[in-house]
């Protein structure tokens, strides 16, 4: 759906709102992708309408954080978060205000937001309000804090990160007061919490230009200030999109870190397995004996290519192709050990044997002998090498 149609979306709920007396816009990251005629992802509408109004309004509606103002509308058929306008209360811990103020007015709720770019509005008819030249920033390509920086920052130091990853993402400027503002600020990234710092992190290393971001975070010293990328001296400065998993995959292979240090960034066991994984991938690769065939399928075609992926972004050349992968794997006539035409009941059978720690590696020892190229994956030409190679 191109953007337009999906902006086109939110003009029901808009328009219902306008017809029961209150004033609602389409705001913040939808705007500014469709000015600069990239991917929208979520449509968020900011309003006059109280959350208890909006609950009232519509039929179909999730309270996903009324406390904050945001009430979820199903109406569309689309669902939209619908926020009050807002002011933010103090901020005492750098990270979220201790209370909201709801407010009636636009401008107010456009100028608590962390950059210009990102303050932006949309009436129905698709006019934007601009009241801290967002679009200016836009049209020279700059991430600027909405007014005071260094407030900005104090408020909430993820945005420092934040301001890293705009910059990656949309290969875009740090404006100069800004960067200031950062370089004074940096050590209080350390109140964010890492969940939310290897969100922002994700997004940074898979954008049009993460070496401009790193050097930016380098320059203000602001990784020193996170675990495990505290650990990074100097930085890897990729100079193009790559997957976290891939990044710190070769962190470990370098023994830049640990595997004890992976656990510091709080991640799922499958993203931890991930990075495990591709540091093993990084160290096949640079193995004078690895076998194409083999590190394709324990490992699999994705993390594979992921980790080529990185090895160029850093301008590290390997034998392996991106196409010699592609036709590798399509040879391969099992992908996992589910496709073995036998099973263990099935082995077991065959000799008269119970199971024990024999049958395990004997499913490997066919599995590997598949997997080269040097056995059929059918039953009798199986049981034959079986009859042929085990000693009973």
């Amino acid at each position: 759906m191109d953007n337009l149609s999906k902006l086109k979306e939110a003009l029901p709920i808009i328009e219902t709102l306008e017809a029961h007396g209150h004033t609602a816009f389409i705001v913040g990251g939808a705007v500014r992708n469709y000015l600069l005629d990239i991917p929208i992802n979520d449509v968020d509408i900011t309003t006059s309408a109280l959350p208890d109004e909006v609950e009232q309004i519509f039929a179909r509606t999730v309270p996903v954080g009324k406390e904050h103002g945001t009430i979820m509308v199903l109406d569309a058929g689309v669902p939209f978060e619908v926020t009050t306008y807002r002011i933010d209360g103090e901020y005492k811990d750098f990270r979220r205000p201790d209370d909201v103020i709801f407010v009636s007015d636009l401008k107010e709720d456009l100028l608590r937001r962390d950059f210009t770019i990102n303050a932006l509005a949309l009436d129905r008819d698709f006019r934007v309000i601009d009241y801290t030249g967002g679009q200016n920033d836009l049209q020279h390509h700059l991430i600027r804090a909405v007014g005071n920086p260094y407030t900005r920052f104090y408020e909430d130091a993820l945005r420092m990160l934040r301001a890293c990853r705009f910059q990656s993402v949309l290969d875009f400027q740090i404006e100069n007061s800004t960067m200031t503002a950062m370089n004074r600020h940096s050590e209080l990234i350390r109140h964010i919490a890492i969940e939310r710092i290897i969100l922002e992190f994700r997004k940074l290393l898979q954008g049009k230009n993460p070496k401009a971001a790193m050097k930016t975070m380098e320059d203000s010293a602001l990784h020193t200030y996170i675990p495990v990328l505290d650990q990074l001296t100097p930085l890897l400065l990729p100079e193009k999109d790559v997957t976290l998993e891939a990044y710190f995959g070769f962190c470990l292979y370098k023994r830049m870190i640990t595997v004890q240090d992976i656990v510091k960034l709080k991640l799922s066991n499958h993203e931890v397995k991930a990075i495990k994984d591709s540091g093993n991938i990084y160290e096949e690769l640079f193995s004078a004996q690895y076998t194409e065939r083999l590190l394709l399928y324990y490992y699999g075609k994705k993390l594979v290519v992921n980790c080529l992926q990185l090895l160029a972004a850093l301008q590290i050349e390997v034998s392996l192709t991106n196409q010699q992968v592609d036709s590798i794997y399509r040879e391969l006539t099992i992908k996992e050990r589910a496709d073995i035409a036998v099973d263990g009941y099935v082995l077991m059978t065959h000799l008269s044997r119970q199971g024990g720690s024999w049958l395990k590696s004997l499913l490997s020892s066919i599995e590997e002998q598949i997997v080269l190229g040097k056995l059929l994956n059918n039953k009798e030409d199986i049981l034959k090498w079986v009859d042929n190679n085990v000693k009973i």
